[in-house]
């Protein structure tokens, strides 16, 4: 038997440590190319965003995934999310680039 699988979307938010609206733009792009190849191996994940908030100093990250089961949806988002900012973050850094904030699941 098949668990459901519609689509569902999530959203979440990274607050950048240490950093002003001026620069967010350049983490922007960097949190964006980590992400996709973060998803890259996740083939249920059709579409995302990344995009600046000014006025929190964030970065808000939409997914959307199509074909997986809901129960599965939020560790697939938790892993791929978890990457992308270990990629942007570099290895030279110890501490991260940004810190994950609450996440919202909706079916889309």
């Amino acid at each position: 038997m098949s668990g459901d699988t519609r689509g569902y979307e999530l959203t979440t938010s990274l607050s950048i440590n240490g950093t002003s609206a001026e620069l967010l733009d350049d983490h922007v792009v960097r949190v964006e190319k980590a992400l996709v190849q973060a998803i890259a191996n996740h083939g249920a994940i059709r579409a995302y965003y990344v995009r600046a908030d000014y006025d929190a100093v964030e970065i808000k990250i939409g997914l959307r995934f199509e074909g997986m089961e809901a129960k599965y949806v939020e560790g697939t988002a938790n892993d791929a999310i978890s990457e992308a900012i270990e990629i942007a973050s570099g290895t030279s850094s110890g501490e991260p680039l940004a810190v994950r904030e609450e996440s919202t699941l909706v079916p889309a």
